[in-house]
């Protein structure tokens, strides 16, 4: 049983291949840094995920993963990873050195 997960220094790392959006439904914590050619998205139905870090993956696009356990997201230099959906019970995104599109913010702040 896989619950913490970490990628780093993957230089050459382009795309994530998973067999089904719902291989990793007990993974808890998600680390991916330092991985600037990773492109693709992520899995997109992680259920029990709790801490999300993703770091200097400047590439690496699409949703968020569906997480309604993940409740503090830090997000640093992903400039095309979308925000949406975000879950309702986060209590804090940390954002940091990105160029993200703020504006999906301020709708979901008002």
């Amino acid at each position: 049983m896989v619950t913490t997960l970490s990628f780093k220094n993957m230089a050459e790392w382009e795309e994530w291949y998973c067999w089904s959006d719902e291989a990793l439904p007990l993974l808890q914590e998600l680390c991916i840094r330092d991985c600037p050619k990773l492109t693709k998205s992520l899995p997109k139905h992680l259920p029990c995920l709790k801490k999300l870090k993703i770091i200097e993956c400047e590439k690496l696009g699409g949703l968020l993963p569906t997480a309604p356990s993940i409740l503090e997201p830090e997000l640093q230099k992903c400039d095309v990873l979308q925000l949406e959906p975000l879950t309702c019970g986060l209590r804090e995104l940390d954002i940091r050195d990105s160029n993200m599109d703020d504006s999906i913010l301020e709708q979901k702040l008002q």
